[in-house]
């Protein structure tokens, strides 16, 4: 058995602030954070993804991002879109009657939730989901509109 001494480290003194290595590269501020994603974005209209920030070598900037805001913050502010796995914010019953607009202009009627979800409206197909069907979805649409 390890005497006392090689079993746990030393206590630092009282009140000693531990020493901790610099981080590499330079302070994040709020104004450089939108700077690097403004260029990083170009011509683009969608906020990248943590996963795309990453594959580029990027994942400093995703840091500085989440220091700062949330995705819907940074979106809101350079006025770019987010994916729909972007956006955290919760997902209500008028968000759910304009998807079901948009599905029924592309389809003519609203599918299932597989059918929704395949064409790009996953929160709408989480709603589909959560009230029993696409005819009980369209129910808890209708009763909220005449709440």
């Amino acid at each position: 058995m390890k005497p006392e001494s090689a079993r746990h480290p030393p206590a630092s003194p009282a009140g000693a602030a531990k020493s901790r290595r610099p981080r590499r590269g330079s302070v994040w501020t709020r104004e450089r954070v939108r700077n690097e994603l403004l260029a990083f974005v170009g011509d683009g209209k969608v906020l990248p993804t943590s996963g795309e920030l990453n594959a580029a070598g990027r994942s400093a900037l995703r840091r500085a991002m989440a220091h700062f805001g949330d995705a819907a913050t940074w979106a809101a502010e350079l006025g770019l879109d987010l994916r729909p796995g972007q956006d955290r914010r919760p997902y209500s019953v008028d968000d759910a009657r304009r998807d079901i607009r948009a599905v029924v202009r592309e389809v003519g009627r609203l599918p299932n939730a597989t059918a929704i979800r395949r064409r790009g409206y996953t929160r709408l197909a989480a709603f589909v989901e959560r009230h029993g069907g696409a005819a009980c979805a369209l129910a808890a649409v209708r009763r909220a509109s005449r709440s």
